[in-house]
């Protein structure tokens, strides 16, 4: 386990707007993904992995970027139906 973490890239030496835009990318990805399969019961569960990745691999300022994502994402379509919950 630990030589695959060490093959992967550096990307923590990527400048910060590729990382920031790789981050967001990484969560719009997983948001189309949570849009095409059903909802089972825990609709967001399948955020924090991407996230734990994207701070590991990116580092704090693209990770915390893509921790802040979902939530803008949630207020937008919570503000179009305030009715809906999930």
């Amino acid at each position: 386990m630990v030589r695959a973490i060490r093959r992967l890239p550096d990307y923590r030496r990527w400048p910060v707007g590729m990382r920031c835009g790789l981050a967001v990318a990484i969560v719009l990805a997983t948001a189309l993904l949570r849009l095409l399969l059903p909802v089972m019961g825990l609709p967001y569960l399948i955020f924090i992995p991407v996230l734990m990745v994207a701070g590991f691999m990116l580092g704090f300022g693209p990770g915390a970027l893509a921790t802040s994502s979902p939530c803008w994402w949630r207020a937008s379509s919570s503000s179009a139906n305030p009715t809906a919950l999930s």
